[in-house]
């Protein structure tokens, strides 16, 4: 029966048809057989527990032998067949015989003493009937003698060979196996769950298609000719079947049947559960935190025959782990234990095939063991129980690797040479790999190949070698890291050297590259005798990487052979370039020479153009003038560098310096003329631009800076061509006109005052009766034209208006922008769920200071302009002061009645008040999830409603918290 239904007795179940009072008599018949049942089963308790003294009485040897004797000559024995029982029954007398005697000695205390064995119930003694004494009548021999051939199934020989076949083929049944529990290795959980599911094919098939028909075959071949009778396989009528032999032949089979069955499956159970549980014996006591210890090679927990199991450690990124989660062990035995179970279910009865003529409804089958029995339940619990508990042993053992687990994930090629750059020297490298070498030697001392713990075997050769070989690796890595960098270092030197042999066999162009390669080369030896220690030092260092018998490649020795010949090939070629300097210095003497009277002659043409500069007096040619004029100062910054370098090249050489002071004094006469007709074309230009470009397009500062700087130097000018009319006579024009422009200045400046908007244009059109065409389009030169020039006081006073509105909106606007980024500090409150505002001491300052400032606007004299603005402006700060006041006062409230929001016993005390509050906690906490989400002081605190809704939650809590303060004898003041 499942676990999921209840057995109920039928001695306790009254059906609906059934009288009440027979069903009670019947169970009080019931419960009083059972408690003389229990009583009589105690009094044999008591009496098999007694001890048999040595002076209590014992069945006398001689009666003993009569005994023996009179049982050893019936007829039909023989002595040699029951010669090795007879000990064995006159043990089992005597014991008899003793625990007779004890049964009357306890009759006798118990009879004695009632009070004090109430508890025991004596069994009634057997009174024959009272009367006169009769003769007992002998059974008639030849009647008993018929009546057991009637009523006996063995009288005949084919039903004697048809049972001998039956407990034949039940006898191979009983001795087969569900599981195979006898293997030569240890095997994985798939090898193992394959094997025990082949046998439960092979035993399910042998049932089903070779056992029941064999049975078959026996009954026809022995029951096949019975045309009528007893065993007439043939039989069609059910009536007749149920009074013949073979109806009562069949069950007789049927129990030989379910006899073997049940035998195979606990046979085959038992085997399974002592194959499992003696190797899980040592694993029993374990507890469920058990930790390893620090021996991985040697276990305590050995199997009483062979390990069941074998299993691989494995190493992951992740921590230790098994090739089989150790959990499915305990679940697959679970699930093929109890699929041998079923293999024998099922199992069809004999009878729907031997007799095929009567019906039976649906497929009667042999009862076989169920999966519940309470035997069964226990084994299995058993034997989860223990694989559960090597389950715990396992995952301690592999916990254990989890030191192994940063060695496994050393990525040899990434992080391990990150780590690796510090290692330069061979010091460092030689302590890094002795630290490699010693892990390798603990480690093969500390891990095993196998380990055997309880039924598993563990395999651990795979994550040995993976150890082995990462520590192999890392000592190749290190080695090939620092071959590397001996390596690289060799390169360098070979590279430097090889820049220095191209730099010495460069010839150079000029004196200057040939000095300063003289320079260069006096701090070549120096330089060479680092390279040659350097050498030394690198060579030094390949004796660890043949220590260790690293393999260098042919490449990196050939480079080794060329940086220790280099320096000797670098001093040869010293020599070599010294003697070639000398010819070089020789050959730049004479271009120097040859250099230097070209350069007398280009000097002497160069004069003459700077006195040819004295004649150019048309300003209508202005721009060709001063195309020229630049020409000629490039060709004088030319010569001056000219100069400087030849000189140069005269002191490399040791020569004599020739003195070059003319073109000093060419560039001093020259600087009037450039400054005169530079000065002329660019106010040209300027006065173009500024005449006829629209205003909008004037930077007043530069014009400001450009006209000033134009007149000091014209005026200069003027004063330095005294002696030269023609060139006076031009730089006193230009001056006249830039001092004559220069009035217009203020004019200009006013006119492109940033504050100057369509009104004041309209403004200024009114005083002086002009019409202006659109600012974008208007020119200075259109100005003047209109004669704006006759009306500077106007334009003063109107640029003036314009220059006070334009400090009042930028300073509104500087208010305005400054705000945008001030915020309130809006925090979690508690575990409440909601907020609360923190308003920094400098936003109230912040107002105070703008309120003063807006206020004072009133009394500037174009405060009628921005009228409208800076009392919204106002009333926006006043507003957010009053707001923040308000919300801060409410906030303290809050707080102080926050507890009062929370309880049912208020809502009860104070209904009303209650109700209020809480719609009051409401609004509080949506403003504060508005203030959580903006926090910007302007955008919350310029809405009158915000300020209403303040102040009705600070009037409703106020009222609250005096109701509570009022009512401290109901308990109310409990909750501020």
């Amino acid at each position: 029966m499942e676990q999921s239904h209840k057995a109920r007795a039928r001695i306790r179940l009254l059906f609906c048809a059934e009288d009440p009072r027979v069903f009670a008599k019947r169970l009080q018949f019931a419960l009083s057989c059972r408690e003389e049942t229990e009583a009589l089963l105690l009094y044999h308790l008591y009496v098999d527990c007694m001890p048999v003294c040595d002076g209590s009485p014992s069945i006398d040897s001689l009666a003993l032998q009569r005994i023996t004797k009179n049982a050893l000559s019936a007829p039909g024995f023989t002595p040699k067949t029951l010669e090795t029982c007879v000990q064995t029954q006159e043990t089992e007398v005597k014991l008899q015989y003793d625990r007779a005697m004890n049964s009357m000695v306890f009759d006798a205390v118990v009879r004695s003493s009632p009070e004090l064995f109430s508890y025991v119930k004596l069994p009634q003694e057997y009174l024959p009937p009272k009367g006169p004494a009769a003769l007992v009548p002998l059974p008639s021999y030849s009647e008993n003698k018929r009546l057991f051939s009637v009523t006996s199934l063995l009288n005949s020989s084919d039903v004697i060979k048809v049972l001998s076949e039956v407990q034949s083929q039940c006898s191979k049944v009983a001795n087969m196996k569900l599981f195979n529990v006898s293997f030569n290795k240890p095997l994985g959980l798939e090898e193992f769950r394959g094997n025990q599911s082949q046998i439960h094919t092979q035993t399910s098939l042998f049932l089903h298609e070779s056992w029941v028909p064999t049975l078959c075959n026996s009954f026809r071949c022995n029951f096949g000719s019975h045309v009528k009778g007893a065993y007439n396989l043939r039989e069609s009528c059910w009536e007749v079947y149920n009074t013949s032999r073979l109806h009562r032949f069949m069950p007789l089979v049927r129990y030989h049947m379910e006899d073997a069955l049940r035998h195979l499956v606990r046979s085959s159970l038992v085997s399974l559960g002592h194959v499992i549980l003696d190797a899980c014996s040592s694993l029993v006591t374990c507890p469920a935190d058990m930790v390893w210890g620090d021996s991985l090679i040697t276990s305590c927990f050995q199997p009483k025959n062979h390990p069941v199991f074998h299993v691989d450690l494995v190493l992951a990124p992740s921590g230790a782990h098994y090739s089989t989660p150790v959990e499915e062990f305990q679940t697959a035995v679970t699930h093929l234990f109890d699929e041998g179970i079923r293999s024998t279910h099922n199992v069809p009865r004999l009878e729907k095939f031997v007799l095929p003529n009567l019906f039976f409804g649906g497929d009667p089958v042999i009862s076989s063991v169920s999966l519940w029995e309470a035997e069964v339940v226990e084994l299995r619990e058993k034997i989860s129980g223990a694989l559960s508990k090597a389950a715990v042993v396992l995952k301690a053992y592999a916990a254990e690797y989890s030191q192994f687990i940063d060695l496994h994930n050393t990525d040899v090629n990434g992080s391990f040479k990150s780590a690796m750059e510090g290692c330069q020297t061979s010091q460092e490298v030689r302590k890094e790999l002795e630290r490699h070498l010693k892990e390798k030697d603990r480690l093969e001392q500390l891990l095993p190949t196998s380990l055997v713990i309880g039924p598993f075997l563990i395999q651990l050769e795979t994550v040995r070698q993976s150890l082995f070989n990462k520590t192999n690796a890392l000592v190749i890595a290190t080695l090939k890291h620092f071959a590397s960098i001996l390596c690289n270092q060799v390169d360098d030197v070979c590279e430097e050297c090889d820049v220095i042999h191209k730099k010495l066999h460069k010839m150079p162009d000029s004196i200057e590259e040939l000095s300063e390669k003289k320079l260069w080369m006096e701090q070549l030896p120096d330089r060479l005798d680092y390279y040659k220690e350097t050498l030394v030092k690198i060579l030094s260092e390949y004796e660890l990487l043949h220590e260790f018998c690293h393999v260098i490649p042919k490449q990196d020795v050939n480079k080794r052979f060329t940086a220790m010949v280099w320096p000797l090939k670098i001093s040869k070629d010293i020599q070599a370039v010294t003697a070639q300097h000398v010819e070089l210095e020789h050959h730049f003497q004479k271009n120097l020479q040859s250099d230097q009277n070209n350069f007398e002659d280009h000097l002497d043409s160069l004069q003459e153009q700077v006195a040819g500069l004295g004649g150019h007096v048309d300003m209508a040619h202005a721009h060709d003038i001063v195309n020229k004029v630049r020409s000629t100062g490039r060709l004088l910054q030319e010569s001056q560098a000219l100069a400087e370098t030849y000189n140069n090249r005269q002191r490399l050489l040791g020569l004599a310096v020739t003195s070059y002071d003319r073109v000093e004094a060419m560039v001093k006469d020259f600087q009037p003329y450039s400054a005169l007709w530079t000065t002329t074309f660019d106010w040209l230009h300027w006065q173009k631009i500024w005449l006829n470009d629209p205003l909008t397009s004037i930077e007043p500062e530069m014009l400001e800076r450009n006209v000033a700087q134009a007149l000091e130097t014209m005026a200069g000018c003027v004063e330095h061509f005294k002696e030269t009319p023609g060139c006076q006579v031009v730089a006193t024009e230009i001056h006249g006109k830039i001092k004559d422009f220069a009035r217009h200045i203020p004019m200009i400046q006013g006119l492109r005052h940033p504050g100057m908007k369509p009104r004041h244009w309209e403004m200024l059109a009114q005083q002086t009766g002009i019409i202006f065409m659109p600012v974008t389009d208007l020119t200075f030169s259109l100005c003047l034209d209109l004669g704006l020039q006759n009306h500077v006081a106007a334009v003063a006073e109107v640029v003036e208006i314009a220059e006070m509105e334009f400090a009042v909106e930028q300073s509104l606007e500087e208010m305005q922008h400054s705000w945008s980024t001030v915020c309130l500090d809006v925090l979690p409150h508690q575990e409440s769920g909601s907020y609360r505002v923190q308003v920094p001491e400098e936003v109230f300052s912040l107002l105070e200071s703008h309120l003063a400032v807006t206020r004072n606007m009133y009394t500037s004299p174009v405060k009628e302009v921005f009228d409208d603005r800076i009392r919204s402006w106002e009333l926006r700060l006043t507003l957010a002061k009053e707001v923040l006041l308000e919300w801060l006062a409410c906030q303290s409230s809050w707080v102080c009645l926050e507890s009062a929001s929370s309880s049912d016993a208020i809502g009860q005390i104070i209904p009303e008040e209650a109700k209020m509050h809480k719609h009051v906690d409401r609004v509080w906490r949506r403003i504060m999830k508005i203030a959580f989400d903006n926090s910007k002081v302007m955008d919350l605190c310029s809405e009158d409603c915000l300020l209403d809704e303040l102040k009705l939650c600070n009037k409703v809590l106020k009222g609250l918290a005096q109701t509570l303060e009022n009512g401290a004898d109901s308990g109310l003041k409990s909750f501020i």
